[in-house]
């Protein structure tokens, strides 16, 4: 099962940061970043449907508070 979110950004370098130690990566679960121009994607990958909702629920609540953070600097 795969996942893909894109998020659009002014700043995807500092998403990116504040995201990246938080990305699982294991044997159920794998998520890759990068960033595209003024978006960072997030790829997910799992072995099973109710993890990778699970995970990609988790990576848009981060990115959100992510997004709050950087707006409030």
């Amino acid at each position: 099962m795969r996942s893909s979110i894109e998020i659009d950004t002014e700043s995807p370098e500092d998403l990116l940061k504040i995201l990246e130690p938080d990305l699982e990566k294991g044997d159920r679960v794998s998520t890759t970043a990068m960033t595209e121009n003024s978006s960072v994607r997030l790829e997910t990958e799992t072995d099973s449907l109710g993890t990778l909702r699970g995970s990609t629920d988790g990576l848009l609540r981060l990115s959100s508070l992510a997004e709050k953070i950087i707006r409030e600097e």
